[in-house]
């Protein structure tokens, strides 16, 4: 096989949410954003207006032989400090073990040497992929434990900022964020599917009067979803379940520029 690496255009975006869908097992789909059903639209948004988020590049990779097919996608963010992130990479079966998912990652980092490193999550049961990484060079500089609670039942709906807007976006690509009026600032969580409520701290995920105002809203809800450090897991107060381990790994770019 020979791999073409180029920018995700919008006529992609049904191939790619379809590799998406199909890479990662289905007991974790329900927690993930990017297996909700509108995935698809939601990368041919970015794809028509990508000035619009400048930090994300989404690359594809195809086999010379079929150019408009897809056996590969992988997406970076660019954050601070020449840091790199890889959000997703995903492999088409057929093209498994044939240096697809080395292009993506080689062809981001050459076309950038202002990276001073890169960065990317992965499961810590994914033994070939955790592999793969260490071949590549990255190495485990820290875990995070996926946990979950049942939603509280409702006794009444939150104010939520923009509700309109988030509910909008929950129908056309099955996720959104919401902004939660509890207290003195408002709280982020977000909604995943019509059943998952993602919380960003153990305060959002332990607080029963802001998670019942959210059913308020959202009666199908009925899981809550954190990730947090290894730490912090032991700080819940609330009765949990651990469904997902993963590891923070790093990949240093020698010789590049510094600051």
């Amino acid at each position: 096989m020979s791999v073409i690496v180029r920018d995700m255009i919008e006529a992609d975006a049904p191939l790619v949410s379809h590799l998406i869908l199909r890479s990662f097992d289905a007991a974790l789909r329900p927690y993930m954003a990017y297996t909700q059903h509108g995935i698809g639209a939601f990368l041919s948004v970015h794809t028509k207006y990508p000035e619009a988020d400048p930090g994300r590049h989404l690359l594809v990779a195809t086999d010379q032989s079929n150019p408009h097919g897809v056996v590969g996608y992988a997406e970076f963010r660019i954050g601070k400090d020449n840091v790199g992130f890889l959000s997703y990479i995903c492999v088409a079966e057929s093209a498994r073990g044939r240096g697809v998912a080395s292009a993506l990652v080689r062809s981001f980092v050459h076309k950038r040497p202002q990276l001073l490193e890169l960065q990317l999550d992965v499961f810590q049961d994914n033994a070939p992929a955790v592999s793969f990484y260490q071949k590549l060079g990255f190495r485990t500089i820290s875990s995070v434990t996926w946990v979950t609670r049942p939603m509280p039942d409702s006794f009444g709906a939150a104010r939520i900022l923009s509700l309109p807007a988030a509910v909008a976006s929950l129908r056309t690509y099955g996720f959104c964020e919401l902004e939660v009026v509890n207290g003195v600032a408002p709280t982020k969580v977000g909604l995943i599917g019509q059943k998952v409520v993602r919380c960003f701290s153990i305060e959002a995920f332990d607080d029963d009067e802001l998670l019942c105002g959210l059913r308020g809203h959202f009666p199908g809800a009925d899981t809550v979803l954190a990730i947090l450090s290894t730490t912090a897991v032991g700080k819940v107060l609330s009765n949990h379940e651990i469904i997902q381990k993963s590891d923070r790994m790093k990949l240093s770019l020698p010789g590049r520029p510094q600051g």
